[in-house]
């Protein structure tokens, strides 16, 4: 399979998944509007659990936006010629990693050093 080829697959496979994300989120901001708007509370559970709820909405959405931003970055990377090139070492990632992870900046062996120093 030739290296454009590649490109091509992956940029599919992200653009897939920017899709999903994108759906995602506009799912989780309907549901925290839905909360906010639910303003009957019966009890103090009830309060808690419906701010406990909105809170893990929140970090989720958060969530997926940081994976949308790799996901875009990647999309550039494919129109400059630099994906599947390590951020770190420059060399090449791993087909099969790009495969679980079309949007890795790193290949598994810097990924590993760079999470001991805890800076991933």
């Amino acid at each position: 399979m030739s290296q454009k080829r590649n490109f091509e697959k992956f940029k599919e496979l992200l653009l897939k998944e920017r899709a999903r994300i994108l759906s995602e989120i506009l799912k989780m901001e309907k549901e925290v509007s839905e909360l906010r708007e639910n303003e009957v509370v019966k009890d103090i559970g009830d309060m808690s659990m419906d701010n406990f709820s909105e809170q893990l909405l929140v970090n989720l959405e958060e969530r997926e936006r940081k994976i949308l931003e790799e996901i875009e970055r990647a999309l550039e990377k494919i129109e400059n010629g630099t994906y599947g090139i390590c951020e770190r070492c420059g060399g090449p990632i791993e087909e099969k990693r790009l495969e679980a992870k079309p949007y890795a900046r790193y290949c598994i062996s810097c990924r590993r050093k760079l999470e001991k120093k805890g800076l991933v």
